[in-house]
């Protein structure tokens, strides 16, 4: 590995403390949009390398290597790579593993990688892997295992079985019998899939199950309002397929065949008991079905039109018959995937380094987001949008810099005002703005408060429309991402203007009037706070960054910030707050168990003069800001 990466980032990647770790995740995420191809170069090395910090105790770790996996295949996707079998069995395995972790926020981060896994490795391989998970003790990986497989079916249909549907489904079956409760109903969940497939064929592939089990099943089927996807004329028992056959020659029931009772099913398996009849040499799904023809409407042709002379006919005038061909109808499954590839596509329009493709790119999404019934289409891709729309941010820089003529200048103006208006359609639209990620979101307000320092967009007389609609998606993040993601991003943001030399003050200034923008948004956002992130997050800021740097005049008010931040919890919380440090490692060595038990000492003894002057604090800290472009 010591030929793939720089000799620093070696030294971090193997280093004893887990800090140099997460140091090390972070420079592999910053620096991967502009070392793709080296990244794919040595793939196989940073996947071993990540499997690793599967197997590591500290929780911080493992987010930050779950965030940078999440990166770095919707990264690989965007160039069309394929992971090759060596890739894929050295880390799928133990990705599955992680999917049985007890910490809800890791096993929803390991769910993600996996459905970004298939655009990047074939499903039915993919379905081996889970398979396997299925036969785990861990009855929370059992479950998740499950739940992907049932999605897989739902997603790519029988096929995702390859020639294994008999057994596969009767091992999933097996589950429906388990005592946890996650685990029967993601198993009765999956076999619904798998019905809504290929029909009353699913009872002849899952096999003798107990009474109970059955009775469990046919409830779900009957309950699933879905009735299996494409109808076929009703045939003899004796012509139905064999359970080893391959699942593409399924044969999918009528829409208005009812689910067999449990009488009915047991005798259909004990006629299957007696010996099959030969079978025709020739392949099912190549036979003609001579009632299909039989069935078939009669064709009327029109009569000849008989003239007596070529003057008649151009006289006469025809009837031109009207067109009535339809096209047939797409299946959902189908659509679906149709749809998602389509968003893909245009997704990769817009990080395009040719203008007008960016362009198009661009309103074809705005259009999207314009209809609500649409929306659905953009679950899943929003990290891609977001990340292509920086992308695009950063080339539109590059030309600004290159080419300095007037004209030039107000092409680049005017797709940077598309850019961002394009941002704010999304966040405007709550459901996906809490899809961002933490690493997606603190990679958006850099860029943005970039752009707002930036002195090429600052008008000496007035504030741009530029910097006016950037503070609109500034807002409208801070009220509709997911609060926990936004403050931990802030929280990263924040590290490192206190940290680097290149952040000026006004960046970090600019930082901090977010974080108190979502201090005061704290009273009603804090139900939805996952607050042992939060904590974490607080405690390693307090960690990574030494008291000296935090004591200087520079970082004061940086520091005021993050404990104003953490006293507001403690207040909207209580004493509770202290069961949600789960997530700190030596949590009594912790600074930020230390301030929480000062900020519940004080609250006891002076709970009026706190509250008074924590809201102090906010008028002192507003007044502070109020000459900066970040306007709330």
């Amino acid at each position: 590995m010591t030929l793939c990466v720089a000799k620093w980032l070696m030294e971090d990647l193997f280093h004893t403390d887990f800090q140099k770790h997460i140091k090390a995740i972070g420079s592999m995420m910053e620096h991967l949009d502009a070392e793709v191809e080296a990244t794919v170069g040595c793939l196989d090395l940073i996947l071993k390398w990540f499997t690793l910090r599967f197997f590591d105790t500290n929780t911080s770790v493992l987010m930050k290597a779950l965030e940078y996996l999440k990166l770095l295949f919707i990264a690989l996707s965007n160039q069309d790579y394929h992971l090759t079998e060596h890739e894929a069995s050295s880390f799928i395995p133990y990705l599955i593993l992680k999917v049985g972790e007890p910490k809800d926020v890791v096993r929803k981060d390991v769910r993600s990688i996996i459905s970004l896994l298939r655009r990047v490795y074939p499903a039915s391989r993919v379905f081996p892997f889970l398979m396997d998970g299925t036969k785990s003790k861990n009855s929370k990986q059992r479950a998740e295992c499950l739940e992907e497989l049932g999605c897989l079916v739902g997603l790519c249909g029988m096929s995702v079985f390859q020639q294994t549907a008999t057994k596969a489904l009767r091992e999933i079956a097996v589950h429906i019998g388990d005592r946890d409760t996650a685990v029967r109903n993601a198993a009765l969940n999956a076999v619904v899939m798998a019905y809504n497939v290929c029909g009353e064929q699913v009872y002849k592939l899952i096999g003798q199950l107990s009474e109970k089990d059955m009775s469990m099943l046919e409830e779900r089927i009957k309950r699933s309002a879905k009735k299996p996807s494409t109808a076929a004329a009703s045939k003899p028992p004796e012509e139905k397929v064999a359970g080893s056959a391959n699942a593409s020659m399924l044969r999918k029931p009528s829409s208005n065949e009812a689910p067999l009772k449990l009488s009915e099913i047991r005798s259909q398996k004990a006629a299957e008991q007696q010996p099959p009849q030969p079978s025709s040499t020739v392949p099912r799904e190549f036979q003609l079905d001579p009632n299909f023809i039989v069935d078939l409407p009669e064709t009327i042709m029109p009569d000849l039109l008989v003239v007596e002379s070529v003057e008649t006919a151009e006289a006469t005038p025809l009837d031109v018959p009207e067109f009535k061909f339809r096209l047939p109808s797409i299946s959902s499954s189908c659509s679906t995937r149709e749809d998602s590839s389509s968003i893909n596509l245009v997704i990769s329009q817009v990080a395009s380094s040719d203008a007008k493709i960016s362009v198009q790119g661009l309103a074809k999404i705005g259009k999207v987001l314009q209809e609500e019934s649409k929306w659905s289409l953009f679950l899943g891709h929003v990290d891609e949008f977001i990340v292509a729309a920086l992308m695009q941010l950063r080339l539109l820089a590059s030309k600004r810099l290159a080419d300095e003529r007037t004209e030039r200048q107000q092409q680049v103006d005017k797709l940077y005002s598309l850019v961002i208006n394009t941002l704010n359609s999304l966040v405007m639209v709550g459901k996906l703005a809490q899809e961002a990620s933490p690493g997606v979101l603190k990679d958006l307000v850099y860029a943005l408060l970039s752009l707002i320092l930036d002195p090429q967009h600052q008008d000496s007389s007035k504030e741009s429309p530029l910097i006016r609609s950037i503070n609109v998606v500034l807002l409208a993040l801070c009220k509709n991402a997911d609060p926990t993601n936004t403050l931990s991003a802030l929280l990263m943001l924040l590290q490192e203007a206190c940290t680097s030399t290149a952040c000026s003050s006004e960046f970090s200034e600019m930082v901090m009037k977010c974080h108190w923008r979502m201090i005061r948004l704290l009273p009603e956002k804090i139900e939805a706070l996952y607050l042992d992130k939060i904590l974490l997050d607080i405690h390693n800021f307090m960690k990574l960054i030494p008291k000296e740097i935090l004591k200087q005049k520079s970082n004061a008010m940086a520091q005021r910030t993050v404990k104003t931040l953490l006293h507001t919890l403690y207040r909207l919380v209580g004493p509770k707050i202290m069961d949600h440090l789960s997530l700190i490692e030596n949590r009594s060595e912790s600074e930020v168990e230390a301030h929480l038990r000062r900020a519940m000492n004080s609250a006891s003894s002076q709970t009026v003069h706190h509250r008074s002057s924590v809201g102090n604090l906010f008028i002192i800290v507003f007044i502070y800001f109020s000459d900066y472009k970040v306007h709330y």
